[in-house]
């Protein structure tokens, strides 16, 4: 399904199984939903009427043309979609990113949420980061260094230097997988995901988000 948002984007959206709505709001920033929805779909629908997104510039849903992905802006997405598919009340489930939103939306439109449910969530982007380069620097066999969580562009770049180390060294699947092999089970339903960092540079340059 396409949803068309009230500032003209088309949303992919997808659903599944019967019982209590919930949407769900997938990590990254800039992932999609397709790889939940393949290993955890089942273990779900079976009492939820799950709604996968694919948020605005992600997987297969169309880039932001004015080039809007505030918090503010992803927020009014979820709710738009929730009127248009004429929802009174849902679960939200965030993984990782998508947990900062889900705590959001709850705060914006709590009377909207019968409840939340949260995988892994980030629920503050500095402590994310900071884990990350800590962990990434344990893997690398690095002697550990101070992060600030208030320079923020700092921090950024610490993050993506340990990043391209860890990557260099084969060694980057480590922060998100417990086994090489999961990873590549994740990379065969990945294979058609088309890298476009918009959301993502939109997010990390966004103070509002940290």
């Amino acid at each position: 399904m396409i949803f068309k948002t009230s500032d003209g984007v088309e949303l992919f959206i997808e659903m599944q199984g019967s019982g209590i709505p919930c949407i769900y709001l997938h990590g990254g920033p800039g992932y999609w939903s397709k790889s939940f929805q393949h290993f955890a779909g089942e273990r779900l629908e079976d009492n939820l009427q799950m709604v996968y997104l694919d948020q605005r510039g992600c997987g297969r849903s169309n880039l932001a043309e004015n080039g809007d992905y505030s918090l503010e802006r992803l927020l009014l997405d979820i709710e738009e979609i929730r009127i248009h598919l004429g929802i009174d009340e849902w679960y939200v489930l965030g993984h990782s990113f998508g947990g900062l939103l889900a705590v959001n939306y709850a705060r914006m439109f709590s009377e909207r949420v019968k409840g939340l449910i949260l995988s892994n969530a980030t629920l503050y982007m500095p402590n994310s980061f900071a884990h990350q380069i800590t962990k990434g620097r344990e893997f690398l066999g690095l002697d550990q260094i101070e992060t600030s969580k208030t320079d923020v562009p700092e921090l950024i770049h610490t993050f993506f230097t340990t990043a391209q180390q860890l990557i260099e060294r084969d060694l980057f699947f480590k922060l998100q997988y417990q086994s090489l092999a999961d990873k590549e089970k994740v990379d065969r339903i990945d294979q058609d995901l088309a890298a476009r960092p918009d959301f993502q540079q939109a997010v990390f340059s966004a103070e509002e988000y940290f």
